[in-house]
């Protein structure tokens, strides 16, 4: 099913939703059944209300696709008609690989050819072999060998052979996936095996070497896009490695770090056994969050001995810290003044980037949208991440939950703004589209 049947699905769905909840709401709010069961309507109700947010909220994701890809297509097929401004942009093309099989690989456009204008220079952004590398010396005229050059000087194309950049996404990220990893300035075919926050570990085919590499060095492949021959694509779905692969620990922070340099067996017996990052340890989460703090005691002394002089330690400290303590200052008036500061900063903000909007070319515009798209998608991830944290934290300490709860604000504040950017972006394409069509 396309993404325009799609919607109009959902907004018959919509419609017979909003149907439902009137019918309802005419039910409870007359007085001439007084047998019906009202509580039964009103959780009715509840579930239509949800359903017909959740609907509208995918009509306005799909709708807000199908705008971004029709702004696409429109750039592209207008920047058919002036190769010059193709200068910069980002494709694919097709380059056969014998290293890694692949046929379509990520470029960058360089220029046209000089002498007959007809094609394409391309870089290779991904090269997987020596003469897909791009050559220093030519970027900067001083190359001596030319086309003798074992490095890339250029690969030529022409404009129909340009297909649509390949994004590093990670929205599906899993073990066992293939990717392109960089490792000694070449990209290699390799498999995922693991990966946190930091690093993606990743099995390379080629050096059947286990290697932990940050995201931005990691290209996740979609075979089904990249063309292939039968012969390669069975050669990359057959692609497997051996079973004593390291899988690294999905823990962070103080409880389980050790384990960076063991296989990460704590962490998996405890996953099995249900434990959740964050939570307390027991059947309710109701125990200890940091493990067990290790005290050296002095050699040659009985214990009654260690813990006195522990104790004496720990009194020593506590004095320390109260005459260190410094009397509060009363800075209302410097916070205000601050506020206010901040706010007029703000709004000096909020007018540049209207006015960055509206001398944007048609181009400009486009990258724009697509890098507040970007953005909006991300901060909406970190959101909900926070917001799981607050509700796993629950049991947590006043100060732990009241710093969650300020980073949930400052996090709702950004993803306003974006919105409201993204919001300003269409309006003005918008306009320039009407404009257009008046003159």
């Amino acid at each position: 099913m396309c993404d325009e049947d799609q919607e109009k699905v959902l907004e018959l769905e919509i419609a017979d939703y909003k149907n439902q909840i009137s019918q309802i709401d005419l039910v409870l709010n007359s007085d001439d059944q007084p047998g019906v069961d009202r509580t039964e309507f009103t959780s009715l109700k509840t579930d239509l209300e949800l359903l017909l947010k959740l609907s509208e909220e995918t009509l306005l994701d799909l709708k807000k696709k199908r705008l971004l890809a029709e702004l696409d297509k429109e750039e592209f097929s207008n920047n058919q008609h002036d190769r010059n401004d193709l200068v910069g942009s980002k494709c694919r093309v097709y380059f056969d690989c014998k290293d890694t099989n692949l046929k379509l690989h990520n470029a960058i456009i360089l220029g046209t050819d000089s002498e007959t204008n007809q094609t394409l220079r391309v870089l290779f952004c991904n090269p997987t072999q020596i003469n897909m590398k791009t050559c220093e010396h030519f970027l900067n005229n001083e190359c001596k060998y030319d086309s003798t050059c074992k490095y890339s000087h250029g690969h030529e194309v022409t404009v129909e052979d340009l297909h649509p950049y390949l994004e590093f996404c990670y929205d599906n990220l899993k073990k066992g996936n293939l990717c392109l990893a960089e490792y000694e300035s070449l990209w290699h075919l390799a498999q995922i095996q693991s990966f946190d926050e930091n690093l993606i570990y990743v099995q390379f085919k080629r050096f059947n070497k286990n290697i932990g590499l940050e995201w931005e060095k990691v290209l996740v492949l979609d075979l089904l896009e990249n063309d292939q021959d039968s012969d390669s694509t069975s050669e990359l779905s057959d692609f497997e490695f051996e079973s004593r692969a390291v899988d690294k620990p999905c823990f962070e922070g103080a409880m389980a770090a050790w384990e960076k340099h063991t296989k990460g067996i704590g962490s998996k017996l405890m996953l099995k056994m249900g434990y959740q990052q964050g939570m307390g340890l027991g059947k309710l989460g109701e125990g200890r969050l940091e493990p067990v703090e290790v005290t050296v005691l002095p050699s040659g002394v009985s214990l009654d001995k260690a813990f006195e002089i522990k104790k004496k330690r720990k009194i020593k400290k506590a004095k320390k810290k109260v005459d260190t303590t410094e009397p509060e200052i009363d800075l209302n008036v410097f916070e205000f003044i601050n506020s206010k500061l901040v706010a007029d900063s703000k709004q000096n903000e909020a007018q540049s980037s209207k006015q960055d909007i509206s001398k944007a070319n048609n181009k400009g515009l486009n990258v724009k949208m697509l890098h507040t798209h970007n953005k909006i998608k991300d901060e909406e991830k970190k959101n909900a991440k926070l917001k799981e944290s607050l509700i796993r934290n629950k049991n947590a300490a006043k100060t732990t939950l009241d710093c969650i709860r300020e980073k949930i604000a400052e996090s709702d504040r950004v993803l306003k703004e974006l919105k409201k950017s993204e919001s300003d972006i269409l309006n003005e394409k918008i306009s320039r589209k009407r404009k257009s069509d008046i003159f």
